[in-house]
């Protein structure tokens, strides 16, 4: 605890005391022992259109997912590797996501990691690792936007809370 550490969980570190305490510039206090880095970012193109639920409490959630290309040459060959990846995003950035997201379009995500497990009705137990996306930045499809216009790329900072499990309609 004595040594000088960096730590980045998206507040940046003022000072470490001795005690291990780090005080950070928003004027909280963390031990380097509660403090880990989760954080994606994913630049792709939706494998199918957004779909947008609600909670009980009415918050949407959206679902959708991410193809991302991988191109690497194996010997004096060019070969692609396509990863798929699940997302959710909640609140404000699901809407936003709803409205302007679309099959095909791409976008760049950043987000965290999620791991969630259920057991199905027939008691087969599940589980999935998924994206939680924080920020969505919007870019152009040809010049254009999902609607056909011009466009520019544009950015959207969503805030995120994290509904209760029990929150989550599926």
């Amino acid at each position: 605890p004595n040594e000088p550490f960096w730590a980045y969980n998206f507040r940046p570190c003022t000072t470490v005391g001795i005690d291990g305490v780090m005080r950070l510039q928003d004027g909280m206090r963390a031990s380097y022992k509660e403090l880990s880095m989760n954080s994606v970012q994913l630049f792709g193109y939706l494998t199918s259109d957004v779909e947008l639920r609600y909670t009980s409490k009415g918050n949407p959630v959206a679902n959708f997912g991410l193809a991302l290309n991988h191109r690497y040459r194996q010997g004096d060959e060019l070969k692609q590797e396509t990863d798929f990846v699940d997302l959710t995003a909640f609140n404000r950035t699901a809407e936003v996501a709803n409205e302007y997201l679309a099959k095909g379009r791409p976008v760049m995500i950043e987000g965290r990691l999620r791991y969630r497990s259920w057991e199905t009705e027939s008691g087969a137990k599940r589980s999935k690792l998924e994206v939680v996306v924080n920020r969505l930045h919007l870019m152009p499809r040809n010049g254009k936007n999902g609607n056909g216009a011009d466009s520019g790329a544009g950015e959207f900072d969503g805030t995120v809370s994290t509904p209760e499990d029990d929150d989550i309609p599926f």
